[in-house]
């Protein structure tokens, strides 16, 4: 898929909020882009869409946004409030030594182009595992 990179007043990206981002060591700004379905087909889906700032250290394979800045983007489950996104994006790291930053795992570590919250998913694996173990 190509993406055309536009400026952010373009793009239509809502700025929620910035953090340092020790493993890139820079700042990452987050925004929300609302990308719209064909018409008629509902609201569309939401992406975080992360810019990062000059000093950027990560890996090069990240996409330039048209202001210059490395920026990364998944989408956002249609079930989160923009609070829940904002509790996940400034939870703290379960690991100090993860290689990314918390809103990169899901695409980077488990190929999952959707943002998904960490304890939803070891809740389960739980109940899996149990199901599984009962039969």
């Amino acid at each position: 898929m190509i993406r055309i990179k536009l400026t952010n007043e373009e793009g239509n990206l809502e700025l929620i909020g910035s953090v340092f981002c020790e493993q890139y060591q820079t700042e990452a700004k987050f925004y929300i882009e609302r990308v719209p379905l064909r018409p008629g087909c509902g609201t569309g889906t939401r992406h975080l869409v992360v810019q990062y700032g000059d000093g950027y250290t990560g890996r090069e394979g990240l996409a330039i946004a048209a202001n210059g800045q490395r920026e990364f983007a998944s989408m956002i489950p249609h079930d989160w409030s923009n609070e829940k996104l904002l509790e996940f994006l400034l939870a703290p790291s379960k690991t100090s030594t993860a290689p990314y930053p918390t809103w990169e795992v899901p695409a980077r570590s488990h190929g999952r182009p959707v943002l998904f919250d960490f304890e939803d998913t070891v809740a389960e694996s739980t109940v899996r595992t149990g199901r599984s173990s009962a039969l």
